[in-house]
């Protein structure tokens, strides 16, 4: 297993991604003392000639109750405030 320190995985992002996915996992020491690993995803095991998997879900298409609340807050995140773009 390869290690890092917090500076240098910064600086060496990509280094320690192709590490982690070669080696399985990388150790990223911080200057706290602290340590966390990144470990790969195994790999997809299917194949890309592997057709999807779809579900039926037409067993609850179109069950949605409407939500005022929901609505409202689809409305209010559409607002723009003038003041954050001065």
């Amino acid at each position: 297993m390869t290690t890092f320190t917090d500076s240098q995985a910064r600086e060496r992002l990509d280094d320690v991604l192709e590490k982690a996915s070669t080696q399985g996992e990388v150790c990223i020491r911080r200057s706290d003392g602290r340590h966390f690993l990144v470990k790969a995803l195994p790999a997809a095991t299917t194949s890309p000639s592997t057709p999807p998997r779809y579900r039926d879900l037409s067993d609850i298409a179109g069950t949605a109750l409407p939500d005022p609340g929901f609505e409202q807050a689809l409305i209010d995140q559409d607002q723009i405030d003038p003041d954050m773009w001065k």
